[in-house]
């Protein structure tokens, strides 16, 4: 019998041959990063160049992971024994392949990449397209020297693109844009307009598209009439005149109703007076009185009213409800024009402001050739399908890419889709494909994903796409029959092998999605999900936990001051202390692990929660209570931290002293510290004097005061001098403040108050060291800050959404989430056309829910089945993060609600395996009562150890560690710490005096200028670090301007043509196109580095110096010495030997920094302009 690993070791080496064209959808766990890494290796060893090679994923984490996997291997295979080579071979290709020429071949891959002009490229798609418009600039209609911003600079872009909206509107200068912004204020408000334009904006590629297709807005409403079946031109008025009219109900019939409606009971009387009334009325009369006339037979919902006449009214007219009934359907009808007027108004309105938005903040962005990340996908996209430009730049491009590889393919939104349709189609029909029919290797297209774990509709991925790629794929790629075809042929693959979670946890899973919560995760048409596990012996266990839900009592009143300490009977209290108490006895009852072999640890546990929502402090304040480590949420909000908001607070008193709130609240918090006795008599007496004031006269009468007045005082005076960061970082270390936060909020508080700062810096980079800039800029970006955890936490128990922590896995997960009611959406919607497939889709805002009319109502439950699909999906990725044990609970509030909840699959499915039996495992139901009055039924599914742990861990890869015995040296003194050799500092010759001989340059005693040579290499590098912060297009100027303020009988003291000189030989480098990835915003000047380095005789040296300019990429680090020699060397052999030594301890140092990563070194000869690779073999010989 085929084991599970053969299957899956069978499938893996089939999707990384490089003959095939490969589609592979990989389950959760299954390897997916291995067979891309396996596809890379592969391809090299077939004698596909690095460099082109194209492997694009989908972030920045999963293209370093790639890149140092695929490094790691084949730095490994250039050095290891024939014999672990031969296997590792045979292990990659199969049993069935001559290997010996991919012997000698593999050996010399790890060189062979390195030598790569760029290495070979794994990035992801924004990189890509960001290093493609950076070729093709001209071509993209952008500025070649273009920026690339960030999300929270794109934001305050956007703000200022609204306010300049707002001020136009103000201004009456464009009557439509007055009259839009006027109609959306009074339909909506000042929070949901803002959001809703947030919403449109959103999707700016398809705005995009329907601007091209439409033009203007008339155009947009012409087309969403005719969506909505409404004449453009109709009015309330015109649709009311023919409503009304005699002509357009069957007055008879309906006026022989009302009398058999006098017959019936008190109802149906008063039914029958306000029909009667309008019956008789005049025309103008009917249309003043339609909504009340509508309201004998619909509800404020617009709904058919469920009893028209009762039966005594049935008696005088047999058909009475029948006519009744029809009556309604015209009203319903009528209604339904209304409503589709309104919405027209309401959209109108809408895209009115919204177009014009996107105008100014795309003007704003051109001023500053600035593009945001939508930006690099639609320009590329656009490129990429521009007739004439499109072809010439496939063609360039193809030149260099044979092969393309996806990752995270469901991930991939339909814009991206394009662009990469595009980019492949010219190695499937252009170039690539005569290629082959000419002999050459075959060009491949490879992809993998997994549609069960497409969880980021919210950043445009969309499912469908992902299958609709790879039917585009297999058609393009499709063999006829008979016919001679060279293309790389196509194979589809599935991987359903876990080779993470243990049995226990795959069997529930597979149960989770046979039900209900299959909707979204199944592709259409295919069978039940089925797992297979390659750990079959492992233990594992799965536990189910009662829902927490609140007692009676313990729902406060809405308008309640909440109190100090959480109330421990609120469900979310009540489950995290659960969960912490839980984790803490797993870590110190030094429970083991059986796959292990171990006992659990920290960072063996991952919680994760569907949202950011008051659950997680709590648990965070748990754990810490019971002293485990935890590393907090994977997201920081730093505007919502008490630490930060106390820094933000003494800013704003700095722009504005006569803020009394904001004073008061400063003088409260940690930085100064006044209790609220003194802050209320500080503030009773003082009238109408501000406090700032009242501060400054009572200050001379208490000490304490005194202390707040005049550390206010002295900033005050130099918040004007000070930058930002450089204000903040003197109030934190000289002014005492982190050490005050840190005794009344905790150490925890240190990473905020640290990513504060980093923003700081941020900000300054690109914007004015303005504090009140500064201060606007963090409140329109809302300052969140991405966090990176480690696999293991760093030891501690993360805290993390699913969406964060998809493609982690951990040993023991607990998945907790919020029974919630069903959310209320935005009534955004966006609609094709029923009649023309090619036309774009258009935006309809529905403010209201009842004023839904057909269509919208079939997009609002299109919209909440795609929801709901989703969160399937992302249980899918909550689950299947477990390896050995997985834990189920939650929370809900004092409503219930009738909607499926990730607790409630869960609790189903491990009912159902309850009452069937798990084959090789135990189920388990058990009480669960807490004193409080918790209880519920406790669920277990539970699978014992059967292998060896040694033996799990051989076969499935995982770490075994076995606990070390307690150490005699904790118990022994520590031996006092030796004194630092003197530093060691690169840039100066050697100590040695024959070293320093043999360096030391020889000049000529008849060369001139000798007093200004070490100014003209001083000027060079300052001018190196300084110019590249500027625009290409200032730094000559700048230079210049720069250089005759230094030029004074105190400095260089040079003539205008040696400076003119000194500039021409900067600009040469700074605009050579070989060298702008040098100066690019992600390099560093003027680089101080310390570092211990082992010396000769095997003690320690300091090494302390400075590099001239510094480049750290994903993978690699470029080390760059500027000369300004003169002539410089031709070869690194002629190169001073004092240099070759100053490069290597940079090196060195550099190596012990990053130890992962490439060290390169070069030399760069300004006067050439020349950059001077600086072989490995060249340094070796001064590394100690």
């Amino acid at each position: 019998m085929t084991t599970p690993t053969a299957l899956a070791t069978r499938d893996q080496r089939r999707a990384a041959d490089p003959t095939l064209s490969t589609w592979v959808s990989a389950s959760a766990g299954s390897g997916k990063t291995k067979v891309l890494r396996d596809r890379v290796l592969r391809l090299l060893l077939e004698g596909a160049r690095p460099e082109r090679i194209l492997c694009l994923t989908f972030t920045k984490a999963g293209a370093a992971e790639m890149a140092n996997r695929v490094a790691t291997t084949l730095a490994e295979w250039a050095s290891i024994p024939d014999a672990d080579l031969q296997r590792q071979l045979r292990e990659l290709i199969g049993d069935d392949v001559a290997l010996t020429s991919f012997k000698s071949r593999a050996r010399g891959l790890f060189a062979k990449v390195l030598d790569a002009p760029g290495g070979m490229r794994v990035e992801t798609i924004h990189a890509f397209c960001q290093s493609l418009l950076r070729r093709f600039p001209l071509e993209a209609g952008i500025a070649p020297h273009f920026r690339l911003i960030e999300e929270r600079d794109s934001d305050a872009l956007l703000f200022s693109a609204r306010e300049a909206m707002l001020g136009s509107a103000r201004d009456g200068g464009d009557p439509a844009l007055v009259a839009s912004l006027a109609h959306l204020a009074e339909r909506a408000g000042e929070f949901t307009s803002d959001r809703v334009l947030g919403d449109l904006l959103g999707q700016r590629a398809r705005l995009i598209a329907l601007q091209r297709r439409m033009g203007g807005i008339g155009g947009y409403r012409q087309a969403l009439a005719r969506l909505l079946r409404l004449d453009p031109d109709s009015s309330r008025a015109t649709i009311l005149a023919k409503a009304v009219a005699e002509t357009a109900f069957d007055g008879p019939i309906l006026r022989a109703a009302v009398a058999a409606l006098l017959l019936g009971s008190e109802a149906d009387i008063k039914r029958a007076d306000a029909m009667a009334q309008w019956l008789a009325g005049t025309d103008a009369e009917r249309t003043a009185s339609f909504d009340a006339y509508a309201a004998v037979f619909l509800t404020k919902e617009g709904e058919i009213r469920k009893n028209l006449a009762t039966a005594k009214a049935v008696k005088g007219m047999v058909d009475i409800k029948e006519v009744l009934a029809a009556e309604a359907g015209r009203l319903v009808a009528i209604n339904g024009q209304l409503n589709a007027l309104e919405i027209l108004a309401d959209s109108t309105a809408l895209m009115t402001l919204g177009l014009d938005l996107m105008e100014r903040f795309r003007g704003l962005k051109a001023l500053t050739a600035a593009l945001d990340f939508d930006d690099l996908i639609l320009i590329t996209r656009d490129l990429l399908a521009r007739p004439g430009i499109a072809p010439w730049v496939l063609y360039k491009l193809d030149g260099g890419i044979d092969h393309v590889l996806i990752d995270e393919g469901q991930d991939t939104s339909p814009v991206q889709w394009d662009i990469l349709k595009s980019l492949t189609e010219e190695l499937i029909s252009g170039k690539g494909a005569e290629s082959q029919r000419n002999g050459d290797k075959p060009r491949s297209i490879f992809a993998v994903g997994d549609f069960k774990q497409s969880i980021f509709s919210f950043q445009g991925a969309e499912p469908r796409a992902f299958l609709d790629a790879r039917q585009h794929f297999a058609t393009r790629l499709d063999r006829e029959p008979g016919k001679v075809d060279t293309r790389t042929p196509f194979a589809s693959i599935d991987l359903n092998v876990s080779f993470r979670s243990s049995p226990a946890i795959l069997a529930v899973v597979d149960r989770v999605f046979a039900g209900d919560a299959r909707d979204g995760v199944l592709e259409p048409g295919a069978g039940p999900i089925r797992h297979l596990a390659s750990r079959a012996g492992a233990a594992g266990l799965v536990e189910v936990w009662p829902l927490s839900i609140p007692l009676a009592g313990t729902i406060p009143e809405a308008w309640a001051t909440p109190a100090i300490d959480t109330n421990p009977t609120d469900p979310i209290t009540r489950l995290a202390a659960t969960i912490a108490e839980k984790i803490a006895t797993l870590i110190r009852s030094h429970e083991v692990l059986p796959a292990r072999g171990r006992p659990i640890r920290a960072g063996d546990i991952l919680v994760l929660v569907r949202s950011r929502n008051a659950f997680v402090p709590a648990l965070v304040k748990a754990l810490k209570a019971q002293s485990v480590d935890v590393s907090g949420i994977d997201r920081l909000k730093l505007l919502s931290e008490l630490a930060v908001q106390d820094l933000l607070a003494f800013a704003d008193f700095l722009l504005l002293p006569e803020d009394d709130l904001n004073l008061a609240a400063l003088l409260k918090s940690p930085l100064i510290g006044l209790d609220e006795t003194e802050l209320f008599e500080l503030c009773i007496s003082r009238g109408r004097t501000s406090l700032w004031e009242e501060l400054v006269r009572a200050a001379t009468g208490s000490p304490r005061l005194q202390s707040a007045w005049q550390l206010l005082t002295d900033y005050r005076a130099r918040a004007d001098r000070l930058t930002p960061y450089e204000l903040l970082a003197d109030l934190l270390s000289a002014g005492g403040g982190r050490k005050r936060l840190f005794a009344r909020l905790g150490l925890q508080v240190g990473e905020a108050i640290d990513e504060l700062l980093n923003l700081a810096l941020a900000f300054e980079q690109n914007n004015a060291p303005s504090l009140q800039d500064f201060r606007h800029w963090l409140e329109v970006s809302e300052a969140e800050v991405k966090r990176e955890l480690s696999d293991d936490g760093g030891g501690q128990v993360r805290i993390m959404t699913v969406h964060g922590a998809k493609g982690l896995q951990a040993p023991i997960v607990f998945v907790a989430e919020q029974r919630r009611q069903k959310p209320n959406r935005p009534g955004l919607f966006w609609l094709g056309s029923e009649t023309e497939s090619s036309a774009p889709e258009i935006p309809i805002w529905v403010a209201r829910r009842e004023l839904d009319v057909e269509v919208t109502t079939r997009a609002r439950n299109d919209i909440d089945r795609r929801a709901q699909e989703e969160e399937n999906r992302l249980l899918y990725v909550a689950l299947t993060r477990a390896e050995d044990r997985l834990y189920v609970c939650g929370w809900r509030g004092e409503k219930n609600t009738a909607q499926a909840s990730w607790h409630d699959h869960a609790s189903d499915a491990l009912t159902e395996m309850l009452l069937a039996g798990t084959p090789g495992g135990r189920c388990g139901s058990h009480d669960w009562r807490n004193e409080d009055g918790w209880d519920g039924d406790w669920l277990q599914v539970t699978s014992p150890q059967q292998d060896n742990a040694q033996d799990m861990a051989a076969k499935s890869g995982l770490t075994l560690d076995l606990a070390l015995p307690f150490q005699d040296w904790a118990l022994t003194h520590a031996d006092a710490e030796p004194d630092p050799p003197r530093p060691l500092i690169p840039s100066r010759p050697s100590t040695d005096t024959a070293s320093a001989q043999e360096d030391g340059p020889l000049l000529s005693p008849l060369g001139r200028d000798q007093g200004f040579r070490f100014q003209r290499g001083l000027v060079i590098h300052k001018l190196f670090q300084l110019l590249p912060d500027l625009p290409l297009p200032e730094r000559r100027d700048a230079a210049r301007h720069w250089l005759q303020a230094c030029n004074r009988p105190s400095g260089l003291q040079a003539p205008d043509a040696v400076l003119d000189e000194l500039v021409g030989e900067v600009m040469r480098v700074l605009e050579d196109p070989r060298f702008a990835h040098l100066f690019a915003p992600e390099s560093r000047a003027e680089v101080p580095i310390v570092a211990e380095l082992p010396g000769k005789d095997g003690r320690s040296q300091i090494v302390s110096g400075q590099i001239d300019r510094l480049l750290v990429t994903a993978t690699e680090c470029h080390i760059v010495d500027f000369k300004s020699n003169r002539p410089p060397a031709m070869q690194p052999e002629q190169v001073s030997k004092q240099y070759l030594r100053q490069l290597a301890l940079y090196r060195a140092a550099i190596r012990a920094i990053y130890p992962k990563h490439t060290v390169s070194c070069y030399l760069l000869w300004s006067a050439e302009p020349r950059l001077m690779p600086i072989p490995e073999t060249a340094l070796d010989s001064y590394a100690s």
